[in-house]
């Protein structure tokens, strides 16, 4: 059996700071969910910007709280256009 290839995202390389506490967090719930801890963060980062635009997703999927996040988050910001900020 072939595996399908899929096709590569775009991402963006980003660096916070956080309290040891945090870490411990995300670590223990990305081992709890099967995910790496990039994808456990950017999964969480994702429920934190559906929460702060009143999304309830209680008793939704994982899979359905990202496609929501699809439908409603916005499209990257360039950087170098000063007229984002």
């Amino acid at each position: 059996m072939v595996k399908p290839i899929r096709k590569r995202r775009d991402e963006v390389k980003v660096f916070y700071r956080v309290s040891p506490k945090v870490k411990a967090s995300l670590f223990k719930s990305a081992d709890t969910a099967m995910r790496s801890e990039n994808q456990q963060a950017e999964f969480f980062l994702k429920i934190g910007y559906l929460h702060s635009l009143g999304v309830n997703i209680y008793g939704m999927t994982d899979g359905q709280i990202v496609q929501k996040f699809e439908e409603v988050g916005i499209s990257p910001v360039d950087e170098d256009d000063e007229t984002n900020t």
